[in-house]
């Protein structure tokens, strides 16, 4: 692969991003950052099997190639598909539509992309010696099931002390979707919210102080989530970086490997196997639709096995 291959492929690929992203509502920085990572593996992949990377000369035939390597690869599906639909927006920005209703014969991919952690991996990190902080984000997404744009974009006149409730701003632009979300008053270590969130207020308040002291003239940023830089406050972006850092940062001291994500979809699935009803864990989580969900959550296939172990014929009395 030569230097102007590679030079090639980012100007199409800029192409791409300008026409088709950038403006695109609801894309997030990150999310147009995944998109030129993806499209950018995909063309080095077709350059390894001799496949055309030109935009405008990429068409059937090419597109059955890249199906079929997937195919070989045992790609999942939902992976597959997300990296042909980048495939055709980077060909429709060199005016080339010629893949643009083809149709592939993708199978049904019965494979959760979803990881959960197990009950006795909950404990340890419930357990573990975290900081008030720590405490606070693990809480947010394993205790509440908070998305990460949720537990970022929170604020302290969002926490209702005295109803034992929080306002969640979710996704979408704007203020985003607002649901309602109760505390959890279980009294475990690490399970109870006005007890983790009074706990990490008070670590707030030690961090301005700090910061203050150094920089009078330091602004307070308006979210609840903050962090301390030198001599001045800093809130996390919604791009999620540095808040995924600050989650790896905890995966990595407890020794267990876990996103965000996990933690959401572990509060989703020990909710539903304690009896909580997927219409109110769906409400809980955000989701509009059950189906989201059972999808989110794994449980669209993994449990049809403890399902299956109940069927009962009975007796052979009328034998």
């Amino acid at each position: 692969m030569t230097g102007d291959i590679c030079s090639r492929w980012d100007r199409a690929i800029e192409a791409m991003i300008a026409k088709h992203l950038d403006d695109a509502p609801g894309l997030t920085p990150r999310t147009i950052s995944d998109y030129r990572g993806s499209i950018r593996s995909l063309l080095r992949k077709m350059d390894e099997h001799g496949l055309v990377t030109d935009p405008s000369l990429i068409g059937s035939e090419e597109l059955n190639a890249v199906y079929n390597i997937f195919q070989q690869e045992g790609l999942a599906v939902s992976t597959g598909k997300a990296y042909i639909n980048v495939l055709k927006l980077y060909c429709y920005a060199a005016g080339n539509y010629s893949i643009e209703k083809k149709r592939l014969p993708w199978s049904t991919d019965y494979r959760p992309n979803a990881d959960w952690l197990t009950n006795s991996q909950c404990r340890r990190i419930m357990k573990a010696d975290l900081n008030p902080e720590q405490r606070m984000i693990i809480h947010l997404g394993l205790c509440l099931g908070l998305r990460r744009v949720d537990s970022i974009r929170l604020r302290l006149e969002y926490i209702d002390w005295s109803q034992r409730k929080l306002t969640v701003l979710g996704k979408g632009h704007g203020k985003g979707k607002l649901r309602i979300v109760d505390f959890n008053t279980t009294d475990s270590p690490g399970m109870n919210t006005e007890e983790v969130f009074r706990g990490y207020i008070e670590y707030r308040d030690t961090m301005i102080s700090l910061v203050k002291g150094r920089n009078p003239s330091a602004t307070v940023p308006d979210r609840l989530l903050i962090y301390m830089k030198h001599d001045r406050l800093g809130s996390f972006s919604e791009d999620g970086v540095a808040f995924d850092n600050r989650v790896k940062e905890i995966s990595d001291a407890v020794g267990i490997p876990f996103s965000n994500h996990t933690l959401r979809r572990t509060f989703g699935r020990t909710l539903f196997h304690n009896g909580v009803k997927i219409e109110d864990i769906a409400a809980i989580l955000g989701h509009k639709d059950t189906r989201t969900t059972l999808r989110y959550l794994g449980l669209d296939r993994t449990d049809h096995s403890s399902h299956m172990n109940m069927l009962d014929f009975g007796d052979d009395e009328d034998d």
